[in-house]
């Protein structure tokens, strides 16, 4: 009984905006799935490519998208061929 009456006395008051636990567990889930997906790559290419997870991000990720998803965009699909 005490460990429901004295938290709410401590805690008198209200709520000034609204909880926001939904949308924190979505993005949370987003954020954990790129750092593993970083993780993976980085763990792939570790022995042909010197750089840390943060430079791979910078560097090589966006040559990598680009050259993975042009012949795709201009080709549809005969580009996965």
């Amino acid at each position: 009984m005490f460990s429901s009456i004295l938290p709410s006395m401590y805690m008198n008051g209200y709520l000034k905006s609204m909880i926001n636990f939904p949308s924190w567990l979505g993005k949370n889930s987003t954020a954990n799935k790129r750092e593993r997906l970083m993780r993976q790559l980085a763990s792939h290419t570790h022995l042909k490519i010197s750089a840390d997870r943060h430079s791979l991000v910078t560097d090589y990720v966006p040559v990598l998208r680009d050259r993975l998803c042009r012949p795709l965009v201009e080709k549809e699909s005969d580009g996965v061929r």
